[in-house]
């Protein structure tokens, strides 16, 4: 995720005053000539809301916009780029479902037998509770934002 490559449209003026495209592209449509660019752009972090990129009229100047977010603590001033918040949701879904199946692993799987009963025992009662708490957690996160 951190690191990955996005991919930017950007429509691009070719040598014959067409739009055009560099690289490996793909047409809109037949009626309007359209194609686009694929562009790809190193990402910092997967969760910041995606830069807003111009291109210049009749140049083949490229301009980004991003939005930024900032707040005071005590005297001192934070800026950051925006975070994505169905991003941040799903990644701490994510997180948490990381850690329950890490429980699962540890404490579920090696006492699961066919036809016979697993009773927790009192020393993995917490490690249950935790794994139940991960799992609604991580349910709640992912399903906040989707269909």
């Amino acid at each position: 995720m951190p690191g990955d490559n996005i991919a930017l449209y950007l429509p691009m003026k070719s040598e014959k005053g067409n739009l055009g495209t560099s690289g490996n592209a793909s047409q809109v449509s037949e009626a309007s000539n359209k194609q686009k660019v694929y562009s790809p752009v190193k990402v910092i972090d997967y969760r910041i809301i995606r830069p807003r990129v111009f291109l210049e009229k009749g140049g083949n100047t490229i301009a980004s916009v991003q939005q930024l977010s900032s707040f005071s603590v005590g005297h001192c001033q934070i800026e950051f780029i925006t975070p994505n918040p169905v991003t941040l949701f799903y990644n701490k879904g994510w997180k948490e479902y990381e850690n329950a199946a890490k429980i699962y692993k540890e404490v579920i799987q090696p006492n699961l037998n066919p036809n016979k009963k697993y009773e927790v025992s009192f020393d993995n009662l917490h490690k249950i509770y935790d794994y139940l708490e991960h799992i609604q957690t991580s349910i709640n996160y992912m399903c906040l934002f989707s269909d």
